[in-house]
């Protein structure tokens, strides 16, 4: 089975759930057929995508459906990237920054509570969706007639509308800002240096920073987040 697929993506440190929103929207499927599609052999067909855990996914078979090397997929997910678990919690919802998901990127560092805005645009991620989350994992995307110069085409959302993919975008090259790709690569790889440089370092640190890694989005943890921060940044040098 192959996948339609743009091999520009995924980019950057692109998150597995706008990986998988892009899967949904280019070959029109369910979450459900993605997951049974790339599932390790011997796990029960998922009957959601489960984006916030890639224990499940066998990369090599999903690598080529898609035609896109393993690695660059396996730079999807946080697990993969050396980060402590992350509540695997999809009614959690999905945080996101405006500017970029309107150029169709989202940021497999958004899931973690100690990024509170986009590197990139400078601006405060957006409070979490939790139907942006169901779009992609169980529900799917939903499939819309638009009409263009006299010819019919279709444009897939999800319900609350922050996603939004018009083909006529999405198969062609991808839409960033110039220099952006380049900003997100610089920037990713020196957020996951500062956090390998934290995590092997002296005893506790891990325990410090994997807290905030692991929750968002809960108001005690907003309270007390720049204390931590601070403890954490001094620790490795920052």
């Amino acid at each position: 089975m192959l996948f339609t697929w743009n091999p520009a993506w995924p980019l950057p440190y692109e998150s597995a759930w706008g990986l998988f929103a892009k899967l949904l929207a280019l070959n029109y499927c369910t979450p459900a057929d993605v997951a049974q599609a790339i599932a390790k052999q011997g796990i029960p067909s998922p009957r959601e995508i489960n984006f916030r855990d890639s224990s499940w996914i066998d990369f090599d078979r999903f690598s080529g459906m898609l035609g896109v090397h393993p690695d660059r997929l396996r730079r999807c997910f946080l697990d993969q990237l050396g980060f402590p678990h992350v509540s695997p919690d999809l009614a959690r919802g999905v945080r996101f920054c405006s500017s970029c998901l309107a150029n169709g990127y989202h940021s497999v560092f958004f899931d973690l509570g100690i990024v509170g805005g986009c590197p990139i645009h400078g601006r405060a991620l957006e409070k979490p969706c939790v139907r942006c989350s169901r779009a992609v994992s169980k529900t799917g995307l939903a499939r819309y007639e638009r009409y263009r110069a006299n010819s019919e085409y279709f444009v897939y959302c999800s319900d609350c509308g922050h996603v939004y993919f018009d083909p006529n975008r999405i198969v062609g090259p991808a839409p960033m800002e110039k220099g952006a790709e380049r900003d997100l690569a610089l920037w990713g790889n020196r957020f996951v240096r500062w956090w390998m440089s934290i995590y092997s370092g002296p005893t506790g640190i891990p325990e410090i920073v994997g807290s905030l890694a692991r929750a968002y989005a809960n108001e005690e943890h907003d309270r007390d987040l720049a204390n931590r921060m601070g403890m954490a940044e001094a620790t490795a040098g920052g």
